[in-house]
């Protein structure tokens, strides 16, 4: 197998093994999660109507929907947590 040129950069993929290839395919896939976790976040907080409103003698407040919260900020933190820890050697 000869090196593959990129740029007049020799690139030889035969030191590469197969673990190396799953770490990058499960970086991708907790950055993924970590990005849809944000979007469900970002649209709870800012975009959708409030799920319910408490009404007081001197304010009205809105609250959003907890378990969207909740949920969007579990994928957030587990897709960021994945995508961090896939690609960090552990010795």
């Amino acid at each position: 197998m000869h090196p593959i040129h990129v740029f007049l950069v020799p690139l030889d993929f035969r030191h590469v093994t197969s673990g190396y290839y799953m770490r990058v395919l499960v970086f991708f896939g907790g950055a993924l999660v970590a990005a849809i976790g944000g979007v469900i976040l970002y649209r709870t907080l800012f975009v959708e109507p409030p799920a319910g409103y408490i009404i007081t003698e001197t304010h009205v407040r809105e609250l959003p929907d907890t378990v969207k919260l909740i949920a969007g900020s579990f994928l957030l933190l587990a897709g960021a947590l994945v995508a961090f820890f896939s690609l960090k050697r552990l010795k």
